[in-house]
């Protein structure tokens, strides 16, 4: 333990120091700092289009209700989740609320548990972006074979990551694939403390879609089984 707080306390200087010589090897820091931003405005569309487009979306087509009753039943686990960038602190909230909402307490105790670690959609997003970012930095051309297996691998990685910070193991993992650059991870973790907080919030808040999904579904069958021992 003690090991433990001792690293915890030296990791801001280390990474300072990381950030600092990184930005100091740079020829450009006015290209630096505008590609940067250019990156932080695509991750953040890219999360926000796909929880206020494809989730709802997707949502809508199979179960043929609103998406904004889920919207209103999510926004405290959600608040949570922006506020301490964990999606484990906002569980037991989500599960109260998803209760709430008429959800079988079976299933809003199951499905954001499991959500909890296997859902990353907006964490495999982030890395795809963030490699692509990376080869663009160092003007390094990605087929499209090498843009698909940075998907596949960030969806297989990400699995059961939740607790490793930064997804950095596998961030490292997809660089180190593709053959591009580890030292450029410095560049992501200069915007991480932001980016972190929206993606958490935005996985807690598919989790909760995810639920309704699987809680529409399940009553769904219980009424076809409810015909046929009729008929």
């Amino acid at each position: 333990l003690s090991c433990v707080t001792t690293a915890m306390w030296f990791a801001p200087i280390g990474i300072v120091s990381l950030i600092s010589g990184h930005l100091l090897e740079a020829e450009d820091l006015k290209y630096t700092f505008k590609t940067l931003a250019i990156y932080l405005v695509t991750v953040l569309l890219g999360l926000f289009f796909h929880i206020l487009i494809t989730t709802p979306a997707l949502f809508y087509l199979v179960t043929r209700k609103s998406p904004l009753p889920v919207y209103a039943t999510m926004i405290q686990p959600f608040m949570i989740a922006l506020g301490t960038a964990s999606s484990g602190a906002a569980l037991p909230t989500s599960i109260v609320c998803l209760e709430a909402h008429g959800i079988d307490p079976r299933i809003a105790n199951f499905v954001p548990s499991f959500g909890n670690t296997l859902n990353l959609d907006s964490n495999i997003l982030y890395e795809a972006v963030a490699a692509i970012f990376i080869a663009q930095l160092n003007n390094i051309h990605l087929s499209i074979g090498k843009t698909i297996l940075i998907s596949v691998i960030a969806t297989l990685s990400s699995i059961g990551s939740v607790y490793i910070p930064v997804g950095l193991v596998s961030m490292i993992l997809i660089l180190n694939t593709v053959g591009l650059p580890v030292k450029d991870i410095a560049l992501i973790i200069t915007l991480d403390w932001l980016i972190d907080r929206i993606r958490t919030a935005i996985s807690v808040m598919g989790d909760g879609f995810a639920t309704c999904f699987i809680a529409h579904v399940v009553w769904q069958q219980s009424i076809d089984d409810d015909r046929d021992s009729q008929d």
